[in-house]
């Protein structure tokens, strides 16, 4: 339950929702009455001096401050989307499509979980959007939808569409029990049909996209990560009813799980990342480091607490560095490629504590001027890292690339004096 003071969820009277002292039906007359100076008298407080929108471009009629998408005319979208909506908002949207029957397409959903709720042919959804599978595709009824928020807390919202057709879906799964069951663009793996990745992967997955994953079958299924890097807080992965988004970090700490329900990926309008690699294993991992690896030949496998670099897979850095952290006390890792492709060593910055050693070919590296000594080493075998339990620094980011680089490329980067503190942290952009 919530704190005292919120509002409690709408009261079913008489068969009717009620919203906020408003039935359904009271809401529906508002949305189709004309909203002039004369009338203002008759309009509800929560909704009084917000425009009814209608075109001949959407099929949408809306009353309160719900909005058309300005791409797709055919969706619309919570207040302030993408970004949070507000507290106590009250929207009432009608459908009026060329044809007799339109479907709903869900683009995006989340909202706080039993408060925050959408109505929609007479059902409220809430939560993510692995609450409202549902509703993806279905016929729109006649009746009025409505969005209501509470008093505190809120989430990014959502966006839905009114189509002629039923928009397409796709199902994906082996058939056998325990294997995944996958709705929408995500991909079982070709070379483990135990693992799904995000769409594309491992090149970069594309804007808008959303995926529903399940196990087939009544069985027991444990979550082993074998890679993670989308855009922070907007491209997100539910597992387990959590959100997991950015590196690996987070997400890792589920890793031996068993997986409850459906996972559900969402990535939103802009931005663009990596992606993910998943797998459905029928014994939990046992490991107790991570390993992070996109399974391609030439690129890293990374065990421990370094991570992938977010926008250049090339490249691998200490914890903490893309956030502008530094490292930590009793740290390690290990790196190597996979394969055993040739590749070379290129270091875009290097600041450690003298005693906090990367390890190549069986030389240690450490201080703040020790990255023009590896530049251009070819990679054999694994490289490690570790820390002591003093003092700390900014860290370093290393690249595995094809061609050995030349030294001129970093003759800027590494004068005498400078170091990662001068560099700053990892853009969170390319």
């Amino acid at each position: 339950l919530k704190s005292a003071g919120r509002i409690r969820p709408p009261r079913e009277q008489s068969g009717r929702t009620m919203v906020h002292g408003m039935s359904a039906t009271s809401l529906l007359l508002v949305a189709f009455l004309p909203l002039t100076a004369g009338d203002s008298g008759q309009v509800p407080p929560a909704l009084r001096g917000r425009s009814r929108v209608s075109s001949a471009a959407s099929p949408w009629t809306i009353v309160g401050p719900c909005v058309v998408d300005e791409n797709d005319a055919e969706c619309v979208t919570s207040p302030n989307y993408p970004e949070k909506y507000g507290n106590d908002e009250h929207c009432v949207l009608g459908v009026h499509g060329t044809n007799a029957t339109m479907y709903a397409e869900v683009v995006q959903f989340d909202t706080e979980r039993s408060y925050d709720r959408l109505l929609v042919n007479g059902v409220e959804y809430s939560g993510s959007k692995s609450d409202v599978v549902a509703l993806q595709g279905a016929v729109l009824d006649s009746s009025p939808i409505i969005w209501t928020s509470d008093s505190s807390d809120a989430e990014f919202g959502w966006k839905i569409c009114a189509r002629d057709t039923a928009p397409e879906t796709t199902t994906t799964t082996t058939g056998v029990p325990g294997s995944w069951l996958i709705g929408g663009p995500c991909t079982i793996d070709a070379s483990d049909p135990a693992c799904v990745t995000s769409p594309n992967f491992p090149d970069l997955y594309g804007n808008s996209e959303s995926c529903e994953m399940s196990i087939n079958g009544d069985l027991t299924r444990y979550l082993e990560v074998a890679f993670f890097a989308t855009e922070t807080s907007y491209d997100i992965l539910y597992v387990n009813g959590q959100e997991y988004s950015g590196g690996d970090q987070a997400i890792r700490n589920i890793e031996g799980e068993a997986i409850q329900g459906s996972i559900a990926w969402i990535s939103d309008e802009s931005g663009l990342g990596i992606g993910w690699k998943i797998c459905a294993r029928a014994t939990a991992p046992t490991t107790s480091t991570f390993t992070t690896t996109s399974g391609v030949p030439g690129s890293w496998v990374v065990t421990g607490a370094c991570e992938l670099a977010r926008w250049d897979s090339d490249c691998v850095t200490s914890s903490g560095f893309r956030e502008g952290l530094g490292y930590g006390h009793n740290e390690g890792c290990s790196m190597s490629i996979y394969g055993g492709v040739p590749k070379y060593l290129e270091v875009l910055s290097f600041d450690t504590d003298e005693g906090d050693d990367l390890t190549i070919d069986g030389h240690a590296f450490s201080g703040h001027h020790a990255g023009p000594a590896m530049f251009g080493m070819r990679i054999e075998g694994t490289i490690t890292w570790s820390t002591d339990s003093d003092n700390e620094a900014g860290g370093w980011k290393i690249c595995a690339r094809d061609v050995a680089p030349t030294s001129t490329s970093t003759t800027t980067t590494y004068s005498p004096g400078h170091s990662w503190r001068d560099l700053g942290p990892e853009p969170l952009h390319p």
